[in-house]
């Protein structure tokens, strides 16, 4: 009959549907392998999502269990299972069970000063304090941290994925900023400025010892630039005592320099005086010598004259010791 036919028809359209979804590709994802890869200053850990008893989880906030979680490779390959999304066996997904921690160890290098256009931030980010006499002021600051490879898991433990440029800028910040602080409200103004360098060099001091214990390397602290006043009339009066104090500093120094000068003159000038009578002296003594020599030369050739004289007398004679001549006839030139 006509209608069992139809039922018998519609059963077997529905076989032959399922048949054919079955074998057109109701099929799962098929399974490929994921990696991932770490960078050279990356240190990676690989933490088990399933299966870990209590007892692993509770050792998973302690340094040790993260140390064997630590891996070298630069390319991590994931575990994978099956993982339902629908009533049909054919609908499910690849998932990990593996959860992959990065600790990016590269160093970071703050500058925070006031000026928006040399610091690392567009804005003041000086240390602003104040001093004993409760005058506010500001200071830059540059520093520079990293993480070593054997801190890596002591960093983690600390500050869980929490960037390293992140903990610089609140944890140390603050901490060097309480410590500058402190040291600095224990001076007046004037004792501040000259103490400045040696409260630098404990704080950054301090800060290396603190959060070396928490896996961060303290490698570089100091000062940028100088001190700055909220108050610009303070930094117009210490302007205008930097003037004064410089002016006398130029008089004074001048004035010491002309001493010296006029001494210089007077030295030169007596110098001079005890050259020129030498020199004098000298001229005296050099004439009195060749007037002598002279008179010595003429007496040798008188001599020479006796000594040779045959009675006539010759009209001028040459002495042997030179080449003066005189004349015997006038025998006193």
């Amino acid at each position: 009959n006509k209608k069992g036919s139809g039922s018998g028809a519609a059963s077997a359209i529905a076989v032959l549907v399922l048949l054919a979804v079955g074998s057109s590709g109701c099929m799962g994802p098929g399974k490929v392998e994921q990696f991932v890869l770490i960078g050279s200053s990356e240190t990676a850990y690989v933490i088990p999502l399933e299966g870990a008893s209590k007892a692993n989880q509770a050792k998973f906030d302690s340094v040790e269990f993260l140390e064997a979680k630590k891996v070298a490779a630069k390319r991590i390959s994931l575990n994978l299972r099956e993982k339902s999304t629908g009533r049909g066996w054919w609908n499910y997904e690849w998932i990990s069970t593996d959860l992959v921690i990065k600790v990016d160890r590269a160093p970071v290098t703050r500058e925070w000063t006031s000026n928006p256009d040399t610091g690392t931030a567009k804005a003041d980010q000086s240390l602003h304090m104040q001093s004993a006499d409760s005058i506010p002021f500001h200071i830059g600051a540059t520093i520079t941290v990293s993480i070593t490879e054997e801190d890596s898991s002591l960093y983690l433990y600390n500050y869980g994925l929490k960037p390293l440029a992140e903990v610089v800028d609140h944890n140390i910040r603050s901490f060097i900023l309480g410590e500058l602080t402190t040291a600095f409200a224990g001076d007046e103004l004037a004792k501040g400025q000259k103490d400045k360098a040696t409260f630098f060099a404990k704080a950054g001091a301090d800060a290396k010892e603190y959060f070396k214990k928490k896996g961060i390397s303290v490698d570089y602290f100091g000062i940028e630039g100088g001190l700055g006043y909220d108050n610009i009339a303070v930094q117009q009066s210490l302007d205008k005592k930097y003037i004064a104090e410089n002016d006398k500093a130029v008089a004074t120094n001048e004035q010491a320099a002309q001493v010296i000068r006029n001494a210089t003159a007077i030295a030169k000038a007596t110098a001079d005086a005890k050259a020129a009578s030498m020199f004098v002296a000298n001229i005296v003594a050099l004439t009195a010598k060749t007037d002598n020599e002279v008179k010595l030369i003429n007496a040798e050739a008188r001599l020479t004259a006796a000594k040779k004289w045959n009675g006539s007398l010759p009209a001028s004679v040459v002495p042997e010791s030179g080449a003066f001549i005189f004349d015997m006839n006038h025998p006193g030139k």
